[in-house]
């Protein structure tokens, strides 16, 4: 039996008839670029467990992340917290208390 050679575009046919030739191309190729994404985040990681000097900088890095990741969440939470206004309201209170009472003082003393 003799195959044709065909020029130009391939009929539909010749990649229905090639397809176990594709799928296993396109299997290695996903298999290929699985490990090399695996690979990749790995050497990093290696790196900063197994270098002392970049162990000890992401250490740091870590926590100044932690610091600052908590500093801006008190803040948000204290500058819409209920209880934040409610304190205010109590300081201006006892200023006016401490205000009236300096004022009785005054007037019993003149």
């Amino acid at each position: 039996m003799e195959e044709k050679k065909i020029r130009g575009t391939k009929p539909p046919c010749y990649w229905f008839d090639h397809s176990d030739v594709i799928i296993s191309q396109v299997s290695w190729a996903l298999l290929e670029a699985s490990l090399w994404s695996i690979a990749m985040i790995i050497d990093p990681l290696t790196n900063i467990i197994l270098d002392r000097n970049v162990l000890k900088q992401a250490k740091k890095q870590v926590k100044w992340i932690y610091t600052k990741s908590t500093e801006i969440a008190q803040f948000f939470v204290g500058s819409f917290s209920k209880r934040k206004k409610d304190e205010k309201e109590e300081k201006e209170e006892e200023e006016q208390e401490q205000t009236t009472q300096l004022e009785l003082i005054t007037s019993i003393i003149e």
